[in-house]
């Protein structure tokens, strides 16, 4: 009977809304598709007997998708505002025919498998960026690690002064390198620098 759908809809939304997991602004546009899915199940008795009915599986779907939203998260927006959508379209479209739900769901997987491609193509951009910036890292210490080595090479200088060169000062000569770069007229300067503080900490009597 229609009082029996009604029950048990309400009983399926209550689900919904007393699962933590999901996110308070998710639990309101779920919220909103209660009288759009008691529709359809009063329409469509295969609703509480198909598991792959669109409307139980677009709800599923929402559900699934909303496990750890987050309103801090900017890019997650996306996906709230993809969510509005759907429940405005099915409020206004769904009547009596139950293929809305057919597009709705399809339209929800499109973007849903968009989003995973988008996220698989951040992280593959941040992965190479990641190897580039170590690279990069591991050219600068190398060319500060020569510069210093060939200047003090040989050399009368004290444990203070060639630990200071071979610790803060190779820093500052890193970042220069990984900031600036290697061509840019603040590295060759800070090279001219590094050789003329080299000269100068060396003992005079060391240099006769």
């Amino acid at each position: 009977s229609e009082e029996q759908i009604i029950d048990i809809v309400s009983m399926l939304f209550d689900f919904f809304f007393d699962d933590k997991a999901l996110p308070d602004p998710i639990k309101v546009l779920i919220g909103r598709l209660q009288i759009p899915i008691l529709k359809v199940a009063i329409l469509d008795k295969t609703f509480f007997t198909t598991k792959k009915h669109p409307a139980r599986k677009l709800l599923d779907n929402i559900s699934k998708a909303s496990l750890g939203w987050s309103e801090e998260a900017g890019q997650e927006q996306k996906l709230i505002d993809e969510i509005e959508r759907i429940v405005n379209f099915l409020i206004n479209e769904f009547d009596q025919d139950v293929s809305v739900f057919e597009q709705a769901l399809g339209e929800f997987e499109a973007f849903r498998e968009q989003e995973r491609q988008r996220l698989a193509e951040e992280l593959e951009q941040m992965r190479r960026e990641e190897q580039e910036r170590e690279q990069r890292l591991t050219e600068a210490r190398e060319a500060a690690d020569a510069l210093i080595g060939g200047l003090i090479d040989g050399r009368d200088l004290s444990f203070d002064v060639i630990e200071f060169l071979q610790g803060t000062w190779l820093q500052v000569l890193v970042n220069t390198w990984m900031t600036e770069g290697e061509d840019s007229n603040h590295w060759k300067n800070l090279r001219r620098i590094t050789g003329t503080l080299v000269w100068t900490l060396i003992p005079k009597d060391s240099e006769e």
